[in-house]
């Protein structure tokens, strides 16, 4: 497991005038939309959670709090924002309880469903990573659609490229642009982008 320490986002001091003054600490709401449907497979879908598994090892001591929601044909909720921060031992129980499902990829329906249900906390920066091949049901319009629609509601969408065979154009798509997608074997390069949200200490 990939545990890299972000000393450059931990709660900062700096001197100024010889007084120390503390910085705030960084809080953000992340929820992992995460592909099962059938192109992703049953070992796709593990490597997916181990890296949700990993990225909550990427931090040191920042208020990160993290949901789930697999999806195919259908979204569900796995553990809901709320319950868990990556500081809770008991998160990664929950990340390898989700079961592989197989089935048809409705991901526009997916990044809906997330935000209409994601219980993000006011005045904490929303997240949401969508882990996903790209290949999809349904049209790339309202892909993008949904998308935007997520992204006017104040959640910034990254995107996790997952298997060997992808469509850049939908993951471009997803996120807005090719600098949000990310690549399935670093998470901590999508936690340290994360933290970005949060400014430079002041």
């Amino acid at each position: 497991m990939e545990w890299t320490v972000l000393a450059s986002f931990l709660l900062l001091s700096t001197s100024i005038g010889g007084t120390n003054v503390q910085a705030q600490p960084c809080s953000v709401d992340t929820v992992f939309v995460v592909d099962r449907s059938s192109s992703i497979r049953g070992t796709g879908f593990n490597l997916a959670k181990g890296y949700i598994d990993e990225f909550a090892g990427c931090f040191n001591g920042q208020d990160i709090g993290v949901g789930a929601i697999p999806y195919d044909c259908v979204p569900r909720t796995s553990f809901p924002l709320g319950d868990f921060t990556v500081s809770d031992y008991s998160l990664m129980y929950k990340i390898y309880d989700m079961q592989y499902t197989g089935g048809t990829t409705r991901t526009a329906l997916a990044i809906s469903y997330m935000k209409d249900t994601a219980n993000f906390r006011d005045g904490v920066h929303r997240v949401a990573v969508i882990i996903t091949d790209g290949y999809t049901e349904g049209s790339m319009s309202e892909l993008v659609a949904k998308a935007d629609m997520a992204r006017d509601a104040g959640i910034t969408l990254y995107v996790v490229a997952n298997g060997a065979l992808v469509d850049n154009a939908a993951l471009d798509a997803i996120a807005g642009g090719p600098n949000n997608v990310f690549s399935i074997g670093a998470p901590c390069d999508l936690a340290t982008r994360i933290l970005e949200l949060c400014g430079p200490p002041v």
